[in-house]
């Protein structure tokens, strides 16, 4: 796909990472439906502040751009609006594609 002799993209990891997928959501499709109750309380306003202190300013952006800075400059305005964004996907036990094979902190 990405043939490039600059480019950081690796073929054979991704396509090794394709094979495991089948497996993955097999796994996932046998998951218990029981949720604990840890998981059903939203996040708090606190704890998005503490969390986005943690993050360390100059690390390089996802594919969103969105840079730990942004966050970390965001005012009460916009920490209100991140925290419906999240506590929506927590509420709806769904998350964008795109996070579905990535590491998310939150």
């Amino acid at each position: 796909m990405f043939q490039h002799s600059l480019s950081p993209y690796d073929e054979k990891s991704a396509q090794d990472a394709a094979k495991l997928l089948p497996r993955l959501k097999e796994q996932a499709s046998m998951a218990t439906t029981i949720t604990h109750p840890l998981f059903m309380a939203s996040f708090t306003p606190n704890e998005l502040k503490i969390e986005i202190k943690k993050l360390l300013p100059d690390k390089s952006p996802g594919p969103s751009g969105i840079t730990n800075r942004m966050l970390q400059a965001g005012d009460i305005d916009f920490q209100v609006l991140t925290l419906i964004f999240f506590n929506g996907f927590w509420k709806s036990h769904t998350q964008p594609t795109n996070w579905q094979l990535s590491l998310i902190l939150i």
